[in-house]
């Protein structure tokens, strides 16, 4: 490490990221700057077939959201409506299929 780098990680402590310029009066830098892992993309984008694959979750968490599948309730629905509810789940980071599908189980 160059020690006349004061853009370097640790420069003004150990919790320091590095980045931009620093301000000894607030204690903050202009910008950071961020690790690599932490700039992957944690929205999970899947196909509908991937979602279904994972039925007995999706009825979990429709369950949770107080829908019961064995209601009678999809017969009465259209798949649109399925399906938007579906997305909503893959979506939602709580939700048993968000987790699955990032798992990439």
């Amino acid at each position: 490490m160059d020690p006349n780098d004061l853009s370097a990680p640790g420069t003004y402590g150990p919790d320091d990221p590095g980045g931009g310029p620093y301000d000894p009066a607030t204690g903050l830098r202009e910008w950071y700057r961020v690790e690599p892992e932490k700039l992957k993309p944690t929205r999970v984008e899947r196909s509908i077939t991937d979602c279904l694959h994972h039925w007995n979750l999706i009825e979990l968490d429709l369950q949770d959201a107080g829908i019961d599948v064995e209601s009678g309730v999809l017969r009465s629905r259209s798949w649109r409506w399925l399906r938007l509810r579906i997305e909503s789940l893959a979506a939602e980071p709580s939700s048993r299929l968000h987790k699955a599908l990032l798992r990439g189980v």
